[in-house]
């Protein structure tokens, strides 16, 4: 669901994402391996699942769309908190 909300809230979200991937592991849902693999391992991981990603330069359209959206209207920035919105920016 991305960011929301203070740092408590969001913390949060993080404890129960990283016990999300532990029961993963435990259930067998999420191999784990010695091997490193790393961003490229990754990427295939994501893209054999059909799951959406963004790159840096991908991150970077959605950064100065919600800079541009938030100056327009007196803010530091507007955030798209739709992922479909997001995707959109980026090209995805």
């Amino acid at each position: 669901r991305g960011s929301t909300g203070i740092i408590g809230s969001n913390k949060w979200d993080a404890d129960e994402t990283v016990l999300s991937v532990f029961e993963d592991v435990e259930q067998g849902r999420l191999a784990v391996s010695e091997s490193r693999s790393g961003r490229r391992g990754l990427q295939q991981l994501l893209e054999s699942r059909k799951v959406p990603y963004i790159n840096m330069k991908q991150w970077e359209k959605i950064d100065h769309k919600e800079l541009e959206d938030g100056s327009k209207c007196g803010m530091i920035r507007r955030k798209i908190t739709s992922i479909d919105e997001m995707l959109q920016v980026a090209g995805v």
